[in-house]
């Protein structure tokens, strides 16, 4: 799979014609904007998911015999997360879990929901634009 956006090539090429994009980082990225308002343009499905909303997010799984279904939906956005095979992870994952938590729990509830994210993608079958750990801490 190829992920093509430039000026003389302005498509968004995969094996199936049809790549959903998740796009990880935060509400202060501004430059995604740039690319979004490309994806917008040639009509590509994609996924803004930003780690300040994932403490009032909704996950839901089901799993059948065959199947497993994973939907996601932040901020009135939903997404099937089956349908996601290619990652940007822009900005590392910050959680701001409920001030009404003690330390403690906030830490412990800002780490299951990072460990969530990551696993909920970490799928060998998806293309990462840039793996996890190529994004380092400002």
């Amino acid at each position: 799979m190829r992920i093509l956006l430039s000026e003389s090539t302005t498509t968004l090429n995969d094996d199936k014609n049809n790549t959903m994009l998740l796009i990880i980082t935060n509400k202060d990225d501004f430059t995604v904007d740039f690319l979004i308002t490309r994806l917008i343009e040639l009509d590509k499905p994609y996924f803004r998911l930003n780690s300040e909303d994932l403490s009032e997010a909704n996950y839901h799984f089901f799993a059948q015999r065959n199947s497993i279904e994973s939907r996601l939906k932040v901020t009135g956005k939903e997404v099937d997360l089956n349908s996601i095979n290619a990652v940007w992870y822009r900005r590392k994952l910050w959680v701001n879990p409920s001030e009404s938590l003690v330390s403690g729990q906030r830490r412990f509830v800002a780490g299951e929901i990072i460990n969530l994210i990551e696993g909920l993608v970490a799928n060998p079958d998806i293309l990462w634009v840039n793996p996890m750990e190529s994004v380092i801490l400002p």
